[in-house]
């Protein structure tokens, strides 16, 4: 898998580097043993909601949970990048940061989204859809959420590696960091079509 290969080079390069005191643990500024962190906890935990949501439940009503899960994402997604990251104070600040240094490994620290996304997805969704249900909402909510950190780091990073749709991807994120008022889904471009703040080129 290219995140693990690519996370495993920068380990070799960079050593032990990031563990060193608690407080990196939390900065958005991360090193490279810290922010590949996301693809080594989020599968196997994506894996486990996915089987205790499917246990004794009919496969295709569970299937069908986790696959709005994903969707729900795509749109959690489009509204936090364009409201949140970009108008919000102190996350926007932070956001900006990523735009300025757009090669750098910035992100949201692994014990952060966890803690978000248990308090802020899985306990609503167990409360209002039940555990089991809300196990498999929760299985494809954050197989967005993974598919959004390793797509945004992909688009950065790594380019397209020739594929059709992550050229389109690229091309559009790069029109977002050039004019940040459109292109905020990172994913799908789906929400930037329906909510019109979708751009195919940057007007000079």
């Amino acid at each position: 898998m290219v995140f693990v290969e690519t996370g495993y080079r920068h380990l070799k390069r960079y050593g032990k580097r990031g563990w060193s005191n608690a407080s990196a643990l939390l900065s958005p500024h991360m090193s490279p043993r810290l922010f590949f962190l996301d693809f080594y906890v989020y599968p196997p935990l994506i894996i486990a909601a996915a089987l205790a949501g499917c246990w004794n439940q009919p496969l295709i009503s569970s299937m069908g949970l986790i696959i709005s899960g994903y969707a729900v994402w795509t749109l959690f997604e489009y509204v936090l990048h364009r409201i949140v990251l970009h108008h919000v104070p102190f996350f926007a600040e932070m956001h900006q940061e990523h735009h300025d240094h757009a090669l750098q490994l910035i992100g949201t620290p692994t014990i952060v989204s966890m803690f978000l996304l248990y308090t802020a997805a899985y306990l609503p969704l167990s409360l209002m859809l039940g555990t089991r249900a809300g196990l498999s909402v929760m299985a494809g909510f954050m197989a967005g959420y993974i598919s959004y950190v390793g797509v945004h780091y992909l688009v950065h990073h790594k380019g397209s590696g020739g594929y059709r749709f992550m050229r389109k991807l690229v091309r559009q994120h790069a029109i977002h960091h050039g004019s940040e008022d459109s292109n905020f889904g990172v994913t799908t471009v789906f929400w930037d079509k329906i909510f019109g703040t979708c751009k195919a080129r940057i007007k000079i």
